[in-house]
């Protein structure tokens, strides 16, 4: 093995790995909520997010590696960096996660994971409206694609009438999670240059830990904490919090810096059909015909816009 090869094995290892974690915390995410009540386990988990990211910038020593002053020097001011992360964090930490909170709990894994597989597509098109970013023809083709496929999947609902009002409105609170996703996907451009994606996530939710605090107090202030001690659902709230957040994003990182944004976008593919797989054997649900339909068509959107 040449020494070119083996780093990115590593990194292969590392995409592989991180999209497994990611696919499977959608399940945890969805176990919890249904014993532990929604917004106290989003602010539980946030603290050990919050955490594993500290330490690992710790770890890294990239705290003050491209600050707000060197934004500065190299042509963003100090206002639209600060005020860049501070949109960032009501978009990602606190928008998107809610809503993905809420999204999870009223639809099923499957279809959360698949609607969220949607979120390049809406990137790129956000991107090409405020960026003025051109697609190709072939992009094109692939947006309207996994477009098609998002929308089998949305629209997928179970025999029950007051279960199907339910997944209904879950899909609908999911491309509302996507939308938000993407949105501060794109808003993050510009300082990305100037901050590491593990150094912005820390700040994205770190600003926003405090109201999540808040909203589990005040929505829920006599909710059953007991709960979260139950072995399962610690375990649920520890994965979710080090592993989803810390790990996940810090081994993302390394593929994409090492391989590439094109190829660790395959991986990205795995991460519903993972969702799928320990939604099946883990929570009992069997993947509708639909979403199978509706995941194909939004995995082949998704690899065709690459090539595009």
């Amino acid at each position: 093995m040449t020494e070119k090869q083996q780093p990115n094995l590593v990194a292969d290892f590392n995409l592989l790995a991180a999209a497994v974690i990611w696919g499977l915390n959608v399940v945890a995410m969805k176990f919890a909520i249904s014993l532990l009540n929604p917004f106290w386990f989003n602010a539980f988990r946030f603290v050990f997010s919050v955490l594993a990211l500290a330490i690992w910038i710790a770890i890294k020593r990239k705290r003050s590696a491209r600050n707000a002053e060197d934004a500065h020097d190299l042509g963003i001011s100090r206002m639209r960096y600060v005020s860049t992360i501070v949109l960032y964090a009501f978009l990602f930490g606190l928008i998107y996660q809610v809503a993905f909170l809420m999204g999870i709990f009223n639809t099923s894994a499957s279809s959360a994971a698949l609607i969220m597989a949607s979120t390049p597509m809406w990137t790129a098109f956000i991107a090409m409206i405020f960026l003025k970013e051109h697609l190709s023809r072939v992009s094109w083709i692939g947006l309207m694609t996994t477009f098609i496929g998002t929308v089998i999947v949305a629209l997928d609902k179970p025999s029950s009438d007051i279960a199907a009002s339910a997944t209904l409105v879950g899909n609908a609170i999911m491309l509302f999670c996507a939308l938000s996703w993407s949105a501060s996907a794109v808003i993050s451009r510009p300082v990305l240059k100037y901050i590491s994606p593990v150094e912005l996530t820390f700040w994205g939710m770190g600003l926003a830990l405090p109201f999540h605090i808040l909203i589990a107090v005040f929505l829920q202030p006599e909710a059953d904490l007991s709960i979260a001690w139950q072995p399962k659902v610690t375990s649920a709230i520890l994965y979710s919090g080090i592993f989803s957040t810390g790990i996940a994003l810090a081994m993302w990182s390394y593929g994409v810096k090492t391989l590439g944004a094109s190829h660790a976008s395959i991986y990205g593919n795995l991460i519903p059909l993972v969702a799928m797989f320990f939604g099946w054997s883990m929570l009992n649900e069997i993947p509708t015909n639909f979403q199978w339909l509706g995941g194909g068509l939004i995995v082949c959107g998704l690899l065709t816009m690459r090539r595009g």
